[in-house]
């Protein structure tokens, strides 16, 4: 722990858990084009099920933020990344996608959770 956060602490400036609590269960990416087989809409679809559920979610990839909407279950939430640049990542063996996914609780705290998933061809 750092001064910083210990002066914090005492004066009481930090609310919810120095410990992450949340984790991302499962994560999917993929291509989501309406053509089959094709990159040229360059979109991909994120996924992720995040433990326990948040209240919001959104990803980030660099400094592009998209924001996660909840589907299926309570703690599935998804979302679509548009002017991705599918053409670069495609240059790699296996493309990763890697993005950070930003949780908001009941009790107002965030957590920043990492995620890193292989970008696969289809999405749903």
């Amino acid at each position: 722990m750092t001064t910083a956060t210990f002066l914090a602490l005492l004066a009481g400036a930090v609310t919810g858990p120095l410990v992450p609590t949340a984790q991302v269960v499962r994560a999917y990416a993929g291509v989501t084009c309406r053509v089959p087989n094709s990159i040229a809409c360059d979109r991909i679809g994120i996924a992720v099920d995040v433990r326990p559920r948040p209240l919001r979610a959104a990803a980030f990839f660099g400094v592009r933020r998209v924001a996660l909407a909840r589907h299926g279950g309570a703690s599935y939430w998804s979302g679509q990344l548009r002017d991705a640049g599918i053409d670069r990542m495609l240059l790699a063996d296996v493309p990763l996608i890697q993005a950070r996914v930003v949780a908001t609780f009941r009790d107002g705290h965030r957590e920043t959770l990492p995620v890193l998933t292989p970008l696969r061809l289809g999405w749903g």
